[in-house]
C-alpha cells in the first residue's frame, strides 16, 4: 500500500500525530480517537495495524500493555515525494521570515524614528552642535 493510502485516513493521520508526541500505550490512542472520531475500539485497532503493518508504527508489548511509537523512516517515502514541491513554499517562508524581521525590528524602534537611520554609535554621538546652544 502507498503511503498517502494509510495517510489519506484521517483516523490513521491522527494516530500519527499522537505518536509523534511520544509513546502512547493503545489505551490512551483508543480513548482520544473514539472521542474525536466516534468510532469503536475494534475500528482503532484494525487503524493501529495498518499503521503497523504498513512501518509507520512499531508497537512494544509490556506485560498486557501495548506501547505504540512512529516509525520515522516510513515517513521518509512521503518525504521524498514532497521534496519536488518544496520549492514552491519555501520561497514563500522566507518571504515571511522577512516581514517577520522587519515587524519586531519595528516594535523595538521607539515612536518617531526611523529605522533605517543609524542609531547613535558612530563617532560624535550625543555629542551636541556647539554652535547651535547659542541659537
Amino acid at each position: 500500500m502507498h503511503a498517502f493510502d494509510i495517510l489519506g485516513d484521517p483516523r490513521r493521520r491522527r494516530i500519527l500525530e499522537l505518536l509523534a508526541d511520544g509513546e502512547q500505550t493503545s489505551g490512551a490512542i483508543t480513548d482520544v480517537i473514539r472521542a474525536e472520531f466516534a468510532i469503536s475500539q475494534p475500528a482503532v485497532s484494525q487503524h493501529l495495524r495498518v499503521l503497523r503493518d504498513s512501518g509507520f508504527a512499531s508497537v512494544r508489548t509490556e506485560g498486557a500493555r501495548r506501547f505504540y511509537t512512529v516509525e520515522p523512516a516510513a515517513l521518509s517515502e512521503v518525504d521524498a515525494w514532497l521534496d519536488r514541491f518544496r520549492r514552491f513554499w519555501e520561497q514563500r517562508l522566507d518571504a515571511l521570515e522577512t516581514e517577520l524581521a522587519r515587524g519586531r525590528r519595528a516594535a523595538r524602534t521607539p515612536a518617531g524614528e526611523d529605522p533605517n537611520r543609524p542609531t547613535g554609535s558612530g563617532l560624535g554621538a550625543g555629542k551636541t552642535d556647539p554652535s547651535a546652544k547659542g541659537a
